[in-house]
């Protein structure tokens, strides 16, 4: 970041370009076999669900997308509303992946969009989770507190990948 802050950019104003270098990172390092993206994608499931279960403490947990879908209208109010602190866009985005665009915090995309292209939702999670490890603790925190175990895992990604790289 330093180069960024000696050229006078204000970091927020580079999540844009932050969120793209993530889709460039994904197709070159990132989620390189379908084993990977499908693990990614299990893994933000898991977390999405934990994340629902312990903020409506339901008597029957939700365990698929299919019992996200039948959740009563408060209740999927209540877990969108969640989503709507400043710095969310990613997780709200995430959110709006995982669960067919039934949870909707302040950042969703248009009807559709989930089920263009193969692995959208480990490409978007990759782009949200780069726009975080960039831009500074804030956002960092708050992927790690929605999602510790793939944010983990991406950090390890990245950083043994510049690693290697570093190393030619």
């Amino acid at each position: 970041m330093a180069i960024f802050e000696k050229l006078g950019f204000d970091n927020t104003n580079l999540c844009g370009f932050f969120h793209e270098l993530g889709y460039y990172l994904d197709f070159n390092i990132f989620n390189t076999d379908d084993a990977a993206k499908l693990a990614m994608q299990k893994s933000l499931e898991k977390e999405v669900f934990n994340y629902i279960n312990d903020l409506l403490n339901l008597k029957k947990p939700v365990q698929s997308i299919d019992d996200i879908k039948n959740l009563n209208g408060n209740f999927k109010t209540r877990v969108s509303h969640s989503l709507k602190a400043p710095f969310m866009n990613g997780v709200s985005d995430i959110f709006d992946g995982v669960t067919d665009q039934v949870i909707k915090g302040h950042a969703f995309h248009k009807p559709g969009y989930w089920k263009l292209g193969s692995w959208k939702l480990a490409k978007e999670a990759t782009a949200h989770m780069t726009e975080a490890y960039f831009s500074g603790e804030k956002k960092i925190e708050i992927m790690k507190t929605f999602f510790p175990e793939t944010y983990r895992q991406f950090e390890k990604t990245l950083e043994e990948s510049l690693y290697e790289k570093s190393k030619n």
